[in-house]
């Protein structure tokens, strides 16, 4: 080793900060991210991953349920239940804060 600490993201992250406070971060200079669009579409792909993953999860565990207890019909029953866990997970999450 050449006497180093072996962090460099560390002193990378600590070079780039400086003194003085009226200076905004990187996070919020514009540069590290966007604001306006991006934002609200990174929204609207949360909101489709929530949505899909409920219904693969529960649709999947009605489907095991189903064939373990010999009900085809709980598949539908854990798809019906995915769809409104997620509704519910994303009513929760991108609901009004009034």
């Amino acid at each position: 080793m050449d006497g180093r600490r072996g962090n460099d993201d560390f002193d990378a992250e600590r070079a780039s900060h400086t003194d003085d406070p009226s200076s905004p971060p990187a996070s919020e200079s514009g540069r590290a991210t966007s604001t306006g669009r991006r934002e609200r579409g990174d929204e609207g792909m949360t909101a489709l991953s929530y949505i899909l993953a409920g219904v693969l999860f529960y649709g999947g565990l009605g489907w095991l349920v189903g064939r373990w207890l010999h009900q085809p019909w709980l598949i539908a029953v854990g798809l019906i239940a995915g769809m409104a866990a997620s509704t519910y997970v994303i009513s929760k999450r991108f609901g009004s804060s009034q």
